[in-house]
């Protein structure tokens, strides 16, 4: 049976002109040598004057699909199709991240550039950052470190450099931390050593939603440095009273997701007795952004905990329901219904919390 060719079209995706060139690649050469004849399309019209290998014009500005079909031994294969799109400048190249970044806070900075289609691409990495006094970078993530010459709000200036292009600027305002925003909520439970536990973030478009932290997983990004943790869990912690722990990053996520208004922590978990369901007890309490997440002890014995700071809520108790059926090293969110969930509210900065009987 007779095989068509395989072949490609080949060329840019995009051009500064409306100057194109396109060629069709055959993966066996030897194919080529059997085409008796080619066609193009243009945005689907026979182009009658394209009737070789290579395609060169000029076209209109904007996006065009080219499509290409060769006569092979008598008869005509299929098409293939490229889209490109022409007259594609660049209109700006500028360094984005918020405007105001207070004293201890850290954010990326990213360097976006924008075309004249209005296309944009992230090309931070080509790109070395650098600021004026009050603050500093490590790789694209700066820090407001403050300066006893300064006192805030200060103005400061980013400046990204790449080679031999002109420097990009951006000023920047570094204002005082705010101490009654909330920062960390701590969440312990107490007098029960049969937990299957986890607590998690529960929001679409957040990095790392979804992914359980646990005793053996502690660290929420994974290998993070605790005080730059979304979260911290401990591992059994065997007190007359406190057993378990998690604490939440909740001055992270509104600094790196300020469109989200509210952040969902749901803790889920089993335990292993006697009874269908119990009553679990514990406390909440949370920080302001003078406080910093720490991890105390090693693996296995695992404790987070938080340095500095004020409680904006003290210890707050409550109670919630817990199933039985606790089984060992299953930390899978699809076995484990919730036994409570807590509501970070930006706008409102508040934080509370609902419960589930199971």
């Amino acid at each position: 049976m007779l095989q068509n060719p395989d072949y490609t079209i080949t060329g840019d995706s995009s051009f500064d002109d409306n100057s194109v060139n396109f060629n069709i690649v055959f993966q066996n050469t030897g194919d080529q040598a059997l085409v008796q004849a080619y066609e193009w399309y243009l945005d689907g019209i026979l182009v009658t004057n394209a009737i070789a290998q290579d395609f060169i014009a000029r076209v209109s500005c904007g996006t065009h699909i080219i499509s290409a079909r060769v006569l092979y031994q008598d008869a005509w294969t299929g098409t293939q199709e490229f889209s490109f799109v022409t007259c594609k400048t660049i209109t700006s190249t500028f360094i984005s991240g918020p405007d105001q970044v207070d004293v201890g806070d850290s954010v990326p900075y990213t360097v976006i550039r924008e075309y004249s289609d209005g296309s944009t691409q992230d090309i931070t990495d080509q790109y070395t950052f650098s600021c004026t006094t009050g603050g500093s970078f490590t790789g694209n993530v700066f820090t407001a470190t403050g300066d006893s010459s300064l006192t805030p709000p200060f103005a400061l200036t980013i400046t990204a450099t790449s080679g031999e292009e002109t420097p990009l600027t951006k000023d920047i305002t570094v204002g005082e931390t705010d101490v009654t925003s909330m920062a960390i909520l701590v969440v312990d439970f107490y007098n029960n050593s049969t937990l299957n536990i986890i607590g998690l973030i529960n929001n679409a478009g957040v990095v790392g939603s979804n992914e359980p932290a646990y005793t053996g997983n502690n660290f929420i990004p994974v290998e993070s440095a605790p005080a730059d943790a979304l979260i911290l869990a401990s591992d059994f912690i065997d007190q007359s009273i406190l057993n378990w722990r998690f604490e939440f990053n909740l001055r992270k996520l509104k600094l790196q997701y300020p469109d989200t208004d509210q952040f969902y922590f749901p803790i889920k978990g089993r335990y292993k007795g006697d009874q269908d369901t119990i009553v679990l007890n514990g406390e909440y309490v949370v920080f302001n952004p003078q406080g910093t997440m720490i991890m105390a002890n090693s693996p296995g014995t695992y404790v987070p905990s938080v340095a500095g700071g004020t409680q904006l809520v003290t210890q707050t108790p409550f109670t919630a329901n817990v199933d039985n059926g606790a089984i060992d090293n299953d930390y899978d969110e699809a076995d484990l219904p919730l036994i409570i969930q807590f509501i970070y509210t930006v706008s409102d900065n508040t934080v509370t919390y609902t419960t589930e009987i199971n």
